[in-house]
């Protein structure tokens, strides 16, 4: 059980009653963008997500998405990404480290 603003809740839960691709309550489907680049930046009050994609190495990657979160926010995305992860190796395989990438 994860807790979020005083509720409790899994991360099944917390991803849309399992179904990561709807939103709750949303009235219209979500717009999905692929990203193979990432880069996170931080201050004291929050975090600062940027998403994008890379083609050839040493030219600007485009981003495309920017979400930022406050730290209690953050916490629980690595959570619940970490979860998720962990998940898909059990049923699947483990995965490796993108190669080539930065740490």
């Amino acid at each position: 059980m994860l807790r979020c603003l005083g509720l409790e809740a899994t991360a099944a839960e917390l991803l849309c009653a399992g179904n990561p691709g709807e939103a709750m309550g949303a009235d219209k489907p979500l717009l999905a963008k692929y990203a193979n680049w990432f880069n996170i930046g931080h201050d004291n009050f929050e975090f600062i997500l940027d998403f994008g994609q890379s083609h050839d190495v040493g030219v600007e990657p485009i981003v495309h998405t920017r979400i930022v979160v406050g730290p209690a926010y953050a916490k629980l995305l690595a959570r619940l990404l970490n979860d998720s992860l962990g998940r898909y190796e059990e049923a699947f395989w483990t995965i490796s480290d993108a190669e080539g990438e930065e740490r």
